[in-house]
């Protein structure tokens, strides 16, 4: 079973986001089809938005997603089920 996403301020677990979740999904624990994910802050974490502007082309672009070294700018629910292979 998934796990509820964490308040860590650091790039772990299957994806990093660099938006509140909320703004684009809701939480399910019993769906064992959701990924946990750790948020991220970039207004809180500097390291985090400098990596945000350097995939962005010097852009704070969110949601920008981390999925094991795939880097995503607002994808859509399909490239998301792409890349985690749903």
């Amino acid at each position: 079973m998934a796990t509820a996403p964490t308040p860590l301020r650091t790039v772990a677990g299957n994806l990093c986001l660099g938006s509140a979740p909320d703004s684009w999904g809701i939480w399910f624990p019993e769906d064992e089809q959701q990924v946990p994910y750790t948020e991220i802050n970039i207004d809180e974490d500097e390291d985090a938005a400098r990596r945000v502007e350097q995939w962005n082309h010097g852009n704070r672009t969110i949601p920008t997603l981390d999925i094991a070294g795939t880097i995503l700018t607002n994808p859509s629910p399909a490239q998301l089920r792409q890349v985690l292979g749903l």
